[in-house]
């Protein structure tokens, strides 16, 4: 059975930003871009993701983050924000969390990193802080 592409969905109201995030990981990804909320739960609803990548600032992000881990099979989170937004993170359940302005090649390599190192582990959810 070949290796099938990570998921990943992408979340921002910035579609410069969106278009940019998209371009850089659709060679090693399967990308799924969106600019609201709603979408973003009917992507999550219709589909299984292995991480959403999240910019919290767009119009119902942080309740978002919850819902995301209230689901069955939740995919791991990546905030992408601003530096002063880093305290909102603390008492949510987050897995990774980079400031803005992030360059594509930075979160394709986290990416890459956080991909190798499941793929070399035994559980499915990984540390924190990755």
């Amino acid at each position: 059975m070949p290796d099938r592409k990570p998921k990943i969905l992408l979340l921002d109201d910035d579609r410069l930003t969106l278009e940019l995030y998209a371009r850089e990981l659709a060679g090693d990804y399967q990308v799924t871009r969106t600019d609201d909320v709603s979408d973003t739960r009917q992507q999550l609803k219709d589909q299984v993701f292995d991480v959403v990548i999240i910019e919290p600032a767009v119009a119902g992000g942080w309740q978002l983050i919850n819902e995301i881990h209230a689901l069955k099979k939740s995919p791991l989170v990546i905030l992408c924000s601003v530096d002063d937004e880093w305290k909102s993170m603390i008492d949510k359940d987050v897995d990774t969390f980079l400031v803005k302005p992030v360059l594509p090649e930075t979160l394709h390599t986290l990416l890459d990193q956080i991909f190798t190192k499941k793929s070399t582990q035994s559980f499915t959810r990984l540390e924190r802080g990755v």
